[in-house]
């Protein structure tokens, strides 16, 4: 798969501090897109077989949402995707140079599934945050964000306030 370019990134990064977020179309291709789907689930299974379960945890709404933890160990791919230069010049961007990999997982939400509570994914750190920010995703889309199959909603500018939603 094609890598995105410089300009792309740079006009990103843009997007990136004002928003809190942003959406780079076609960052894999649609067969790198199929073929990356296709090996998620069945990283999905293996992940079953050997025990680690991909339904049932706390913070998600009930047994629809799948997760798969620990992409990196169940197909080469992912940790293709995990070091791609042009995704991870979005990393050094808003972290530096150092930076530390906490998790590398999937969310695979089918039709039905209850929407998870709105959430910061940097609610682990105590309010008020830092100007500098202690976190970032890199999410791979291989489907369509949409509210009816529970895909991710951003707020933008919520990077700014300094402190995540408020229920």
């Amino acid at each position: 798969s094609r890598m995105i370019s410089t300009a792309t990134i740079d006009a990103a990064t843009a997007q990136l501090d004002d928003n809190g977020y942003v959406i780079v179309e076609n960052a894999l291709d649609a067969a790198a897109t199929r073929d990356v789907r296709e090996r998620l689930f069945a990283a999905a299974e293996r992940s079953e077989q050997v025990g680690v379960p991909t339904r049932g945890y706390a913070f998600d709404p009930d047994q629809h949402n799948r997760r798969v933890f620990h992409l990196f160990n169940l197909d080469p791919v992912f940790v293709e995707l995990i070091a791609r230069p042009d995704a991870l010049a979005f990393v050094q961007h808003v972290l530096g140079e150092t930076y530390l990999i906490s998790n590398f997982s999937a969310n695979i939400t089918q039709c039905g599934n209850a929407p998870m509570q709105l959430h910061a994914d940097q609610g682990y750190v105590p309010a008020p945050w830092p100007a500098t920010p202690q976190a970032i995703n890199v999410a791979w889309r291989l489907a369509e964000f949409t509210a009816a199959n529970g895909g991710t909603r951003p707020v933008p500018g919520s990077h700014s306030l300094g402190h995540g939603p408020r229920p």
